[in-house]
């Protein structure tokens, strides 16, 4: 009898210590996630702020090329504006030259 109480009172402080040892292991488990995430706060909250800049950045660059290529493309249409101009100006030029010729021509005729 005093063997069956015995393994009797053994079982239940075995269960109590597993019981024990089961909710330290919990505790211990969620103190280190909780651990973890307060420690990853700082690196992401500087990753975020980091994020934030180069989408900033990113945009500001992109204005950029856009207002460079603007700049390109009015420079390309005032080039072809000054060249048309210019073709226009030595057209009316030749014209009139020949227009001279042709009358010292028929001068000399």
């Amino acid at each position: 009898k005093q063997t069956k109480k015995d393994l009797m009172g053994l079982a239940s402080t075995s269960k109590e210590i597993s019981t024990y040892a089961s909710n330290s292991i919990l505790a211990d488990a969620t103190a280190s996630v909780g651990a973890v995430e307060e420690s990853l706060k700082g690196p992401m909250k500087i990753f975020n702020e980091n994020m934030s800049q180069v989408v900033e950045s990113s945009k500001t660059g992109a204005q950029k090329i856009e207002a460079v290529s603007q700049m390109q493309v009015n420079a390309a249409k005032s080039l072809c504006s000054t060249v048309e101009e210019k073709q226009a100006h030595f057209s009316t030029e030749i014209a009139e030259q020949q227009e001279s010729n042709m009358k010292t021509q028929k001068s000399y005729v």
